[in-house]
Protein backbone atom coordinates (compact mmCIF):
# COMPACT_ATOMS: atom_id res chain seq x y z
CA UNK A 1 0.00 0.00 0.00
CA UNK A 2 1.32 3.46 -0.85
CA UNK A 3 2.32 5.69 2.04
CA UNK A 4 3.56 9.24 2.40
CA UNK A 5 7.15 7.99 2.81
CA UNK A 6 7.03 5.74 -0.25
CA UNK A 7 5.15 8.18 -2.48
CA UNK A 8 5.71 11.93 -1.94
CA UNK A 9 2.58 12.75 -3.98
CA UNK A 10 0.33 10.74 -1.67
CA UNK A 11 -2.48 12.75 0.02
CA UNK A 12 -4.07 11.56 3.23
CA UNK A 13 -7.88 11.28 2.58
CA UNK A 14 -8.75 12.39 6.11
CA UNK A 15 -6.50 15.47 5.84
CA UNK A 16 -7.94 16.30 2.42
CA UNK A 17 -11.57 16.05 3.62
CA UNK A 18 -10.85 18.28 6.62
CA UNK A 19 -9.19 20.85 4.37
CA UNK A 20 -12.17 20.87 2.02
CA UNK A 21 -14.58 21.19 4.96
CA UNK A 22 -12.62 24.12 6.38
CA UNK A 23 -12.59 25.74 2.94
CA UNK A 24 -16.35 25.38 2.58
CA UNK A 25 -16.96 26.70 6.09
CA UNK A 26 -14.67 29.66 5.38
CA UNK A 27 -16.48 30.47 2.15
CA UNK A 28 -19.93 30.15 3.78
CA UNK A 29 -19.04 31.74 7.07
CA UNK A 30 -22.00 33.34 8.83
CA UNK A 31 -21.76 37.06 8.55
CA UNK A 32 -21.80 38.84 11.92
CA UNK A 33 -23.42 41.94 10.37
CA UNK A 34 -26.84 40.33 10.18
CA UNK A 35 -30.07 42.23 10.50
CA UNK A 36 -33.79 41.54 10.71
CA UNK A 37 -35.41 40.96 7.34
CA UNK A 38 -38.94 41.77 6.12
CA UNK A 39 -39.42 44.56 8.65
CA UNK A 40 -42.45 46.05 6.79
CA UNK A 41 -44.42 42.87 7.47
CA UNK A 42 -43.52 42.98 11.16
CA UNK A 43 -44.72 46.59 11.32
CA UNK A 44 -47.89 45.56 9.47
CA UNK A 45 -48.45 42.78 12.03
CA UNK A 46 -48.21 45.24 14.95
CA UNK A 47 -50.51 47.73 13.18
CA UNK A 48 -53.00 44.94 12.54
CA UNK A 49 -52.97 44.07 16.23
CA UNK A 50 -53.67 47.70 17.14
CA UNK A 51 -56.76 47.46 14.92
CA UNK A 52 -57.83 44.26 16.68
CA UNK A 53 -57.53 45.97 20.06
CA UNK A 54 -59.68 48.87 18.85
CA UNK A 55 -62.33 46.48 17.48
CA UNK A 56 -62.33 44.46 20.71
CA UNK A 57 -62.86 47.65 22.72
CA UNK A 58 -65.86 48.52 20.52
CA UNK A 59 -67.39 45.11 21.18
CA UNK A 60 -66.68 45.40 24.90
CA UNK A 61 -68.42 48.77 25.14
CA UNK A 62 -71.46 47.96 22.97
CA UNK A 63 -71.93 44.18 23.21
CA UNK A 64 -74.15 42.08 25.46
CA UNK A 65 -73.36 38.33 25.32
CA UNK A 66 -76.70 37.36 26.85
CA UNK A 67 -78.34 38.22 23.53
CA UNK A 68 -76.65 35.12 22.07
CA UNK A 69 -78.09 32.85 24.75
CA UNK A 70 -81.62 34.06 25.39
CA UNK A 71 -84.22 35.06 22.81
CA UNK A 72 -86.31 38.16 22.21
CA UNK A 73 -90.02 38.36 23.04
CA UNK A 74 -92.80 39.96 21.00
CA UNK A 75 -92.01 43.39 22.49
CA UNK A 76 -88.30 43.23 21.67
CA UNK A 77 -87.29 42.54 25.29
CA UNK A 78 -84.35 40.25 25.97
CA UNK A 79 -85.20 37.30 28.19
CA UNK A 80 -83.40 37.19 31.57
CA UNK A 81 -82.70 40.91 31.38
CA UNK A 82 -84.09 43.88 33.31
CA UNK A 83 -87.62 43.27 34.61
CA UNK A 84 -87.47 39.79 33.07
CA UNK A 85 -84.51 38.70 35.21
CA UNK A 86 -84.95 34.98 35.86
CA UNK A 87 -87.40 34.58 32.96
CA UNK A 88 -84.96 32.70 30.72
CA UNK A 89 -87.17 30.52 28.53
CA UNK A 90 -88.77 31.87 25.37
CA UNK A 91 -92.22 30.41 24.75
CA UNK A 92 -94.56 30.64 21.75
CA UNK A 93 -98.04 30.47 23.31
CA UNK A 94 -100.34 30.89 20.29
CA UNK A 95 -100.62 27.44 18.68
CA UNK A 96 -103.21 28.77 16.23
CA UNK A 97 -100.69 31.33 15.00
CA UNK A 98 -97.95 28.70 14.81
CA UNK A 99 -100.15 26.46 12.67
CA UNK A 100 -100.84 29.36 10.28
CA UNK A 101 -97.15 30.26 10.03
CA UNK A 102 -96.24 26.64 9.32
CA UNK A 103 -98.86 26.32 6.56
CA UNK A 104 -97.83 29.61 4.93
CA UNK A 105 -94.10 28.97 5.26
CA UNK A 106 -93.20 32.21 7.06
CA UNK A 107 -90.63 32.89 9.75
CA UNK A 108 -91.18 31.93 13.37
CA UNK A 109 -89.54 35.25 14.21
CA UNK A 110 -92.87 37.02 13.59
CA UNK A 111 -94.84 34.76 15.94
CA UNK A 112 -95.85 35.97 19.40
CA UNK A 113 -93.33 34.91 22.05
CA UNK A 114 -92.93 35.70 25.75
CA UNK A 115 -90.29 34.97 28.38
CA UNK A 116 -91.10 32.51 31.17
CA UNK A 117 -89.21 30.97 34.08
CA UNK A 118 -90.14 27.47 32.95
CA UNK A 119 -91.99 25.75 30.14
CA UNK A 120 -95.71 25.22 30.95
CA UNK A 121 -97.64 21.96 30.84
CA UNK A 122 -101.32 21.50 29.92
CA UNK A 123 -103.81 21.01 32.78
CA UNK A 124 -107.54 20.82 32.25
CA UNK A 125 -110.82 19.60 33.78
CA UNK A 126 -113.94 18.72 31.80
CA UNK A 127 -117.19 19.82 33.47
CA UNK A 128 -119.47 21.27 30.83
CA UNK A 129 -119.59 25.06 30.99
CA UNK A 130 -117.45 24.91 34.14
CA UNK A 131 -114.58 23.23 32.30
CA UNK A 132 -111.15 24.73 32.82
CA UNK A 133 -107.87 24.80 30.94
CA UNK A 134 -104.49 26.21 31.90
CA UNK A 135 -103.58 29.55 30.34
CA UNK A 136 -100.47 31.59 29.66
CA UNK A 137 -101.23 35.30 29.63
CA UNK A 138 -99.36 38.36 28.45
CA UNK A 139 -97.07 40.35 30.71
CA UNK A 140 -99.10 42.05 33.45
CA UNK A 141 -99.34 45.79 33.84
CA UNK A 142 -96.78 46.94 36.42
CA UNK A 143 -99.35 48.91 38.44
CA UNK A 144 -101.65 45.88 38.76
CA UNK A 145 -99.36 42.87 39.17
CA UNK A 146 -95.59 42.32 39.35
CA UNK A 147 -93.77 39.84 37.16
CA UNK A 148 -92.99 37.60 40.12
CA UNK A 149 -96.67 37.56 41.15
CA UNK A 150 -97.54 36.70 37.57
CA UNK A 151 -95.06 33.79 37.67
CA UNK A 152 -96.46 32.59 41.02
CA UNK A 153 -99.88 32.37 39.35
CA UNK A 154 -98.36 30.12 36.63
CA UNK A 155 -98.73 33.07 34.24
CA UNK A 156 -102.52 32.62 34.38
CA UNK A 157 -104.81 35.53 35.25
CA UNK A 158 -107.59 34.48 32.88
CA UNK A 159 -110.23 34.53 35.64
CA UNK A 160 -109.55 38.23 36.28
CA UNK A 161 -110.35 39.23 32.69
CA UNK A 162 -113.58 40.81 31.57
CA UNK A 163 -116.15 38.68 29.76
CA UNK A 164 -115.27 40.36 26.48
CA UNK A 165 -111.56 39.68 26.89
CA UNK A 166 -112.28 36.08 27.90
CA UNK A 167 -114.24 35.59 24.69
CA UNK A 168 -111.42 37.10 22.67
CA UNK A 169 -108.98 34.74 24.37
CA UNK A 170 -111.19 31.81 23.35
CA UNK A 171 -110.74 33.05 19.78
CA UNK A 172 -106.94 33.46 20.19
CA UNK A 173 -107.25 37.26 20.05
CA UNK A 174 -107.19 38.14 23.75
CA UNK A 175 -104.65 38.51 26.52
CA UNK A 176 -104.30 34.78 27.25
CA UNK A 177 -103.62 31.61 25.28
CA UNK A 178 -104.49 28.02 26.22
CA UNK A 179 -101.70 25.55 27.01
CA UNK A 180 -102.52 22.67 24.69
CA UNK A 181 -99.15 20.99 24.17
CA UNK A 182 -96.45 19.70 26.50
CA UNK A 183 -93.17 21.61 26.15
CA UNK A 184 -89.59 21.26 27.39
CA UNK A 185 -86.69 23.69 27.48
CA UNK A 186 -84.14 23.35 24.68
CA UNK A 187 -81.45 26.02 24.31
CA UNK A 188 -83.59 28.32 26.51
CA UNK A 189 -86.56 27.95 24.16
CA UNK A 190 -89.68 25.92 24.90
CA UNK A 191 -89.91 23.12 22.36
CA UNK A 192 -93.29 21.45 21.95
CA UNK A 193 -93.30 17.67 22.33
CA UNK A 194 -95.87 14.94 21.81
CA UNK A 195 -99.46 15.34 20.76
CA UNK A 196 -102.24 17.65 21.88
CA UNK A 197 -103.56 16.88 25.35
CA UNK A 198 -106.91 15.08 24.94
CA UNK A 199 -108.36 16.42 28.18
CA UNK A 200 -107.48 19.96 27.15
CA UNK A 201 -109.10 19.39 23.75
CA UNK A 202 -112.34 18.21 25.36
CA UNK A 203 -112.37 21.06 27.87
CA UNK A 204 -111.59 23.58 25.12
CA UNK A 205 -114.52 22.34 23.04
CA UNK A 206 -116.82 22.53 26.09
CA UNK A 207 -115.78 26.17 26.58
CA UNK A 208 -116.58 26.96 22.94
CA UNK A 209 -113.02 27.80 21.96
CA UNK A 210 -111.90 28.31 18.39
CA UNK A 211 -110.61 25.20 16.63
CA UNK A 212 -106.83 25.10 16.32
CA UNK A 213 -106.38 21.94 14.24
CA UNK A 214 -106.15 19.52 17.15
CA UNK A 215 -104.43 16.71 15.23
CA UNK A 216 -101.15 14.93 15.73
CA UNK A 217 -100.02 16.03 12.25
CA UNK A 218 -100.35 19.70 13.19
CA UNK A 219 -98.53 19.10 16.49
CA UNK A 220 -95.68 17.35 14.68
CA UNK A 221 -95.42 20.20 12.17
CA UNK A 222 -95.23 22.81 14.94
CA UNK A 223 -92.58 20.77 16.76
CA UNK A 224 -90.54 20.41 13.56
CA UNK A 225 -90.90 24.12 12.75
CA UNK A 226 -89.45 25.18 16.11
CA UNK A 227 -86.70 22.57 15.78
CA UNK A 228 -85.76 23.91 12.33
CA UNK A 229 -85.77 27.46 13.66
CA UNK A 230 -83.39 26.54 16.48
CA UNK A 231 -81.17 24.66 13.99
CA UNK A 232 -80.66 27.57 11.60
CA UNK A 233 -76.94 28.29 10.94
CA UNK A 234 -77.14 31.68 12.66
CA UNK A 235 -78.75 30.16 15.77
CA UNK A 236 -76.24 27.31 15.85
CA UNK A 237 -73.35 29.75 15.52
CA UNK A 238 -74.77 31.85 18.35
CA UNK A 239 -74.93 28.75 20.56
CA UNK A 240 -71.35 27.82 19.64
CA UNK A 241 -70.14 31.27 20.64
CA UNK A 242 -72.10 31.25 23.91
CA UNK A 243 -70.97 27.68 24.73
CA UNK A 244 -67.33 28.66 24.19
CA UNK A 245 -67.79 31.66 26.44
CA UNK A 246 -69.22 29.44 29.20
CA UNK A 247 -66.92 26.42 28.78
CA UNK A 248 -63.52 28.09 28.41
CA UNK A 249 -62.28 26.91 31.86
CA UNK A 250 -62.94 23.28 30.91
CA UNK A 251 -61.28 23.79 27.52
CA UNK A 252 -58.30 25.44 29.19
CA UNK A 253 -57.81 22.66 31.75
CA UNK A 254 -58.53 19.62 29.56
CA UNK A 255 -57.09 21.02 26.36
CA UNK A 256 -53.97 22.68 27.77
CA UNK A 257 -52.95 21.67 31.28
CA UNK A 258 -53.70 17.95 31.00
CA UNK A 259 -52.26 17.62 27.50
CA UNK A 260 -49.08 19.48 28.47
CA UNK A 261 -48.63 17.31 31.57
CA UNK A 262 -49.08 14.07 29.64
CA UNK A 263 -46.75 15.25 26.86
CA UNK A 264 -44.08 16.21 29.37
CA UNK A 265 -44.47 12.86 31.16
CA UNK A 266 -44.10 11.00 27.89
CA UNK A 267 -40.98 13.04 27.07
CA UNK A 268 -39.41 12.09 30.42
CA UNK A 269 -40.26 8.41 29.91
CA UNK A 270 -38.74 8.41 26.44
CA UNK A 271 -35.65 10.21 27.72
CA UNK A 272 -34.84 7.88 30.62
CA UNK A 273 -36.75 4.65 29.89
CA UNK A 274 -36.73 4.42 26.10
CA UNK A 275 -35.94 0.68 25.91
CA UNK A 276 -38.49 -0.23 28.57
CA UNK A 277 -41.23 1.89 27.00
CA UNK A 278 -40.55 0.44 23.54
CA UNK A 279 -40.66 -3.20 24.59
CA UNK A 280 -43.67 -2.69 26.86
CA UNK A 281 -45.56 -1.09 23.96
CA UNK A 282 -44.72 -4.00 21.64
CA UNK A 283 -45.70 -6.52 24.33
CA UNK A 284 -49.02 -4.79 25.00
CA UNK A 285 -49.90 -4.74 21.29
CA UNK A 286 -49.24 -8.48 20.99
CA UNK A 287 -51.17 -9.27 24.17
CA UNK A 288 -54.07 -7.20 22.86
CA UNK A 289 -54.08 -9.15 19.60
CA UNK A 290 -54.09 -12.45 21.51
CA UNK A 291 -56.90 -11.24 23.77
CA UNK A 292 -58.96 -10.15 20.74
CA UNK A 293 -58.50 -13.54 19.09
CA UNK A 294 -59.53 -15.40 22.26
CA UNK A 295 -62.51 -13.07 22.72
CA UNK A 296 -63.81 -13.73 19.20
CA UNK A 297 -63.31 -17.48 19.75
CA UNK A 298 -65.31 -17.42 22.99
CA UNK A 299 -68.11 -15.24 21.58
CA UNK A 300 -68.39 -17.49 18.53
CA UNK A 301 -69.93 -20.21 20.68
CA UNK A 302 -72.61 -18.01 22.25
CA UNK A 303 -76.09 -18.11 20.78
CA UNK A 304 -79.61 -17.79 22.09
CA UNK A 305 -81.32 -21.15 22.70
CA UNK A 306 -84.72 -19.63 21.98
CA UNK A 307 -83.98 -19.32 18.28
CA UNK A 308 -83.38 -22.29 16.04
CA UNK A 309 -80.24 -21.48 14.09
CA UNK A 310 -79.71 -23.22 10.79
CA UNK A 311 -76.66 -21.55 9.31
CA UNK A 312 -76.14 -22.11 5.64
CA UNK A 313 -72.94 -23.50 4.22
CA UNK A 314 -72.11 -20.07 2.84
CA UNK A 315 -72.35 -18.36 6.27
CA UNK A 316 -70.34 -21.15 7.87
CA UNK A 317 -67.56 -20.66 5.33
CA UNK A 318 -67.49 -16.92 5.99
CA UNK A 319 -67.24 -17.49 9.74
CA UNK A 320 -64.41 -19.96 9.17
CA UNK A 321 -62.56 -17.46 6.99
CA UNK A 322 -62.97 -14.76 9.63
CA UNK A 323 -61.57 -17.03 12.33
CA UNK A 324 -58.61 -17.98 10.17
CA UNK A 325 -58.03 -14.31 9.41
CA UNK A 326 -57.95 -13.36 13.10
CA UNK A 327 -55.53 -16.18 13.87
CA UNK A 328 -53.30 -15.34 10.90
CA UNK A 329 -53.25 -11.66 11.83
CA UNK A 330 -52.34 -12.39 15.43
CA UNK A 331 -49.61 -14.82 14.41
CA UNK A 332 -48.26 -12.45 11.77
CA UNK A 333 -48.08 -9.62 14.28
CA UNK A 334 -46.04 -11.75 16.68
CA UNK A 335 -43.80 -12.90 13.84
CA UNK A 336 -43.14 -9.32 12.71
CA UNK A 337 -42.34 -8.35 16.29
CA UNK A 338 -39.76 -11.13 16.55
CA UNK A 339 -38.17 -10.35 13.18
CA UNK A 340 -37.98 -6.63 13.95
CA UNK A 341 -36.34 -7.13 17.34
CA UNK A 342 -32.86 -6.25 16.05
CA UNK A 343 -34.17 -3.09 14.45
CA UNK A 344 -35.96 -2.14 17.66
CA UNK A 345 -32.73 -2.56 19.63
CA UNK A 346 -30.87 -0.33 17.17
CA UNK A 347 -33.65 2.26 17.24
CA UNK A 348 -33.55 2.38 21.03
CA UNK A 349 -29.82 2.98 20.82
CA UNK A 350 -30.33 5.89 18.42
CA UNK A 351 -32.94 7.47 20.67
CA UNK A 352 -30.73 6.99 23.71
CA UNK A 353 -27.80 8.55 21.81
CA UNK A 354 -29.84 11.58 20.86
CA UNK A 355 -30.73 11.92 24.53
CA UNK A 356 -27.16 12.89 25.34
CA UNK A 357 -28.23 16.47 24.86
CA UNK A 358 -30.15 16.13 28.11
CA UNK A 359 -29.93 19.77 29.23
CA UNK A 360 -31.88 20.74 26.13
CA UNK A 361 -34.86 18.53 26.97
CA UNK A 362 -36.20 20.43 29.94
CA UNK A 363 -35.57 23.83 28.36
CA UNK A 364 -37.18 22.86 25.06
CA UNK A 365 -40.15 21.33 26.89
CA UNK A 366 -40.50 24.52 28.94
CA UNK A 367 -40.37 26.56 25.75
CA UNK A 368 -43.08 24.42 24.18
CA UNK A 369 -45.28 24.75 27.27
CA UNK A 370 -44.80 28.51 27.40
CA UNK A 371 -45.45 29.07 23.71
CA UNK A 372 -48.30 26.57 23.80
CA UNK A 373 -49.83 28.54 26.65
CA UNK A 374 -49.57 31.70 24.54
CA UNK A 375 -51.05 29.79 21.61
CA UNK A 376 -54.06 28.89 23.78
CA UNK A 377 -54.47 32.37 25.23
CA UNK A 378 -54.97 33.89 21.81
CA UNK A 379 -58.05 31.77 20.94
CA UNK A 380 -59.38 32.42 24.44
CA UNK A 381 -59.08 36.20 24.12
CA UNK A 382 -60.35 35.99 20.54
CA UNK A 383 -63.45 34.07 21.64
CA UNK A 384 -64.18 36.61 24.38
CA UNK A 385 -63.72 39.52 21.97
CA UNK A 386 -65.79 37.77 19.28
CA UNK A 387 -68.60 37.09 21.78
CA UNK A 388 -68.84 40.75 22.75
CA UNK A 389 -68.43 41.90 19.16
CA UNK A 390 -70.98 39.45 17.76
CA UNK A 391 -73.48 40.53 20.42
CA UNK A 392 -73.12 44.25 19.68
CA UNK A 393 -75.82 44.25 17.01
CA UNK A 394 -78.90 46.43 17.43
CA UNK A 395 -82.30 44.98 18.38
CA UNK A 396 -84.71 46.23 15.73
CA UNK A 397 -88.17 45.34 14.51
CA UNK A 398 -87.88 43.28 11.35
CA UNK A 399 -89.01 44.84 8.10
CA UNK A 400 -91.89 42.76 6.78
CA UNK A 401 -95.13 43.40 4.91
CA UNK A 402 -98.07 42.15 6.97
CA UNK A 403 -100.23 42.14 3.85
CA UNK A 404 -98.18 39.18 2.63
CA UNK A 405 -99.59 37.08 5.48
CA UNK A 406 -102.87 35.58 4.35
CA UNK A 407 -104.08 35.31 7.94
CA UNK A 408 -105.24 37.61 10.73
CA UNK A 409 -103.23 35.78 13.39
CA UNK A 410 -100.02 37.72 12.56
CA UNK A 411 -100.40 41.12 14.23
CA UNK A 412 -96.90 42.58 13.82
CA UNK A 413 -93.41 41.86 12.58
CA UNK A 414 -91.01 40.31 15.05
CA UNK A 415 -87.78 41.67 16.48
CA UNK A 416 -84.33 40.60 15.41
CA UNK A 417 -80.69 41.47 16.02
CA UNK A 418 -79.41 43.54 13.12
CA UNK A 419 -75.75 43.06 12.19
CA UNK A 420 -74.61 46.03 10.14
CA UNK A 421 -72.15 45.75 7.27
CA UNK A 422 -69.49 47.44 9.40
CA UNK A 423 -69.97 44.83 12.13
CA UNK A 424 -69.64 41.99 9.63
CA UNK A 425 -66.39 43.44 8.30
CA UNK A 426 -65.07 43.80 11.84
CA UNK A 427 -65.84 40.14 12.53
CA UNK A 428 -63.96 39.10 9.37
CA UNK A 429 -61.05 41.34 10.37
CA UNK A 430 -61.04 39.74 13.79
CA UNK A 431 -61.12 36.22 12.29
CA UNK A 432 -58.16 36.95 10.03
CA UNK A 433 -56.28 38.38 13.02
CA UNK A 434 -56.81 35.10 14.87
CA UNK A 435 -55.43 33.06 11.97
CA UNK A 436 -52.42 35.33 11.51
CA UNK A 437 -51.56 35.42 15.21
CA UNK A 438 -51.84 31.65 15.65
CA UNK A 439 -49.56 31.05 12.68
CA UNK A 440 -47.10 33.65 13.98
CA UNK A 441 -46.91 32.05 17.44
CA UNK A 442 -46.51 28.61 15.87
CA UNK A 443 -43.72 29.83 13.58
CA UNK A 444 -41.96 31.54 16.49
CA UNK A 445 -42.08 28.31 18.53
CA UNK A 446 -40.68 26.22 15.68
CA UNK A 447 -37.89 28.73 15.04
CA UNK A 448 -36.84 28.80 18.71
CA UNK A 449 -36.87 24.99 19.01
CA UNK A 450 -34.90 24.63 15.77
CA UNK A 451 -32.30 27.14 16.94
CA UNK A 452 -31.97 25.48 20.35
CA UNK A 453 -31.61 21.92 19.05
CA UNK A 454 -29.24 23.02 16.28
CA UNK A 455 -26.70 23.96 18.96
CA UNK A 456 -26.23 20.27 19.68
CA UNK A 457 -25.31 19.58 16.05
CA UNK A 458 -23.18 22.70 15.62
CA UNK A 459 -20.97 21.50 18.48
CA UNK A 460 -20.86 17.99 16.92
CA UNK A 461 -22.38 16.37 20.00
CA UNK A 462 -20.08 18.01 22.52
CA UNK A 463 -22.56 18.73 25.29
CA UNK A 464 -20.03 20.71 27.31
CA UNK A 465 -19.67 23.20 24.46
CA UNK A 466 -23.41 23.95 24.37
CA UNK A 467 -24.54 27.26 25.79
CA UNK A 468 -25.93 26.99 29.32
CA UNK A 469 -29.25 28.43 28.09
CA UNK A 470 -29.63 27.35 24.45
CA UNK A 471 -33.35 28.12 24.36
CA UNK A 472 -32.80 31.64 25.68
CA UNK A 473 -30.06 32.21 23.11
CA UNK A 474 -32.26 30.84 20.32
CA UNK A 475 -35.13 33.04 21.46
CA UNK A 476 -32.88 36.11 21.40
CA UNK A 477 -31.65 35.26 17.88
CA UNK A 478 -35.25 34.79 16.76
CA UNK A 479 -36.24 38.18 18.18
CA UNK A 480 -33.15 39.81 16.70
CA UNK A 481 -33.07 38.40 13.19
CA UNK A 482 -36.22 36.48 12.24
CA UNK A 483 -39.34 38.30 13.49
CA UNK A 484 -39.97 39.99 10.14
CA UNK A 485 -39.61 36.73 8.23
CA UNK A 486 -41.94 34.98 10.67
CA UNK A 487 -44.55 37.73 10.23
CA UNK A 488 -44.26 37.42 6.44
CA UNK A 489 -44.51 33.63 6.41
CA UNK A 490 -47.40 33.51 8.87
CA UNK A 491 -49.23 36.14 6.79
CA UNK A 492 -49.04 33.94 3.70
CA UNK A 493 -50.28 30.92 5.66
CA UNK A 494 -53.13 32.94 7.21
CA UNK A 495 -54.23 34.22 3.79
CA UNK A 496 -54.54 30.68 2.45
CA UNK A 497 -56.44 29.56 5.57
CA UNK A 498 -58.78 32.55 5.28
CA UNK A 499 -59.46 31.78 1.60
CA UNK A 500 -60.14 28.15 2.53
CA UNK A 501 -62.71 29.20 5.13
CA UNK A 502 -64.46 31.50 2.64
CA UNK A 503 -64.55 28.79 -0.04
CA UNK A 504 -65.92 26.30 2.49
CA UNK A 505 -68.62 28.79 3.51
CA UNK A 506 -69.60 29.38 -0.13
CA UNK A 507 -69.71 25.63 -0.72
CA UNK A 508 -72.00 25.09 2.27
CA UNK A 509 -74.28 27.95 1.20
CA UNK A 510 -74.52 26.56 -2.33
CA UNK A 511 -75.79 23.25 -0.93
Amino acid sequence: MATAEMNPSYEDPETTSKAKLDSVMTMSKIRPERRCRDLPFLILFFMFWIGMIIIASIGWSEGDPTILIFGLDYEGNLCNKGDLKGFKNRYWPDVNQLADINDLGYSLRDATSICLKGCPSPKATVNGAQSTVSWVCKYPASDVMSYDEWADMNYDYYNTLSDEDKQQSLNFNGSCWPVTLESTSQYWSCQYTGEYDNTTKDAWNELGGKSYGETSEVADKIEQMISDYLSEPAKVFERYISDLAKAWPVILVCGCVVSFFLSFLWLVLIRYFVACITWVSILLVNLLAIALTIFTYVKAGEASTSIALCPSQHLTAIACLKGCGYMAGSGGLKGCSCMASNGVVKGCGYVAGSGEGGPLYIQVATCVVKDGWLDQQKPRTWVLAAVWLFSSGDVERADCDLSDYATDSIKSCGYTVNFSTELQYMLLYHLFGLLWTLQFILAFTYCVIAGATANYYWTRGQVDAINASPVTSAMWRTFRYHMGSLAFGSLISAIFQFIRIIVKYIEDKSK
